[in-house]
């Protein structure tokens, strides 16, 4: 960001933005004026790059329902139609792209299978996504992960729980040490924080078919492609959960 700020204009690289005398002269209150200018334009610039539309979402899915075959598919290009998954009977190679034959089941290994395929094409689009399963309408539901607020009496027990489990196994001189938060950092919005509680929409949907036990994504969806809150990430510099 700082490169295309520098690239843009907005801070002239041959310029001084702060004054090099102490005294209150013409050319330094010009010169103080020019920063602020700058720095205001630059956070307009940062708050730009919050609002953005994804681009493409790639993933691997069958050529056919009855074909294995693979074929890349752009996720993006089935959001936001405003249709709801097919009826039961129009489910076909028409109406919907089908995961690989193997994923033919409906349980808890199958699903986190499929989460991690859309979890690492998110990651390759710039940004990160959880996925949770909704058994009323068989399907997993995936948002960015700045979708909600972040539960800070729940963040906080994890950090003591994970604490306490520490120090089971120190002597008794660490034990009596006082308990400090440690661990990373969320990327949640944290509501009432100004700056920090801007919730994204993004989201989208992928759905499990009883009648030919296999997972499959709607050619046409509802769904949202608009990020707001954060900016795209470089794929490189994106952290994926272990588990």
């Amino acid at each position: 960001l700082s490169r295309a700020v520098m690239a843009s204009g907005l801070i002239p690289r041959d310029s001084q933005c702060l004054p090099a005398s102490p005294y209150p002269t013409q050319s330094n209150r010009k010169r103080k004026l020019s920063y602020l200018t700058t720095m205001d334009n630059l956070c307009n610039v940062i708050e730009s790059q919050k609002h953005w539309t994804s681009g493409p979402i790639h993933f691997t899915s069958a050529s056919s329902k009855s074909n294995d075959a693979p074929m890349i598919v752009d996720l993006a290009k089935t959001m936001e139609k405003g249709k709801n998954k097919p009826r039961k009977g129009k489910r076909n190679d028409t109406t919907c792209y089908w995961l690989m034959s193997c994923l033919n089941k409906n349980d808890r290994e199958t699903v986190s299978e499929v989460k991690s395929i859309f979890i690492n094409a998110c990651k390759s689009a710039g940004f990160k996504v959880g996925g949770e399963y909704e058994p009323r309408h068989e399907s997993i539901v995936f948002e960015c992960n700045r979708s909600k607020f972040i539960n800070r009496d729940k963040s906080l027990q994890q950090s003591r729980m994970s604490y306490e489990k520490r120090i089971a196994t120190l002597g008794v001189s660490e034990q009596e040490k006082p308990f400090i938060r440690r661990g990373k950092r969320s990327s949640k919005p944290i509501e009432g924080r100004d700056g920090f509680d801007t919730k994204c929409k993004f989201r989208f949907s992928v759905y499990w078919d009883q009648d030919s036990m296999r997972w499959y994504v709607p050619k046409e969806q509802q769904g949202c492609l608009q990020h707001a809150g954060h900016m795209r990430e470089d794929p490189l510099n994106i952290r994926l959960n272990s588990k």
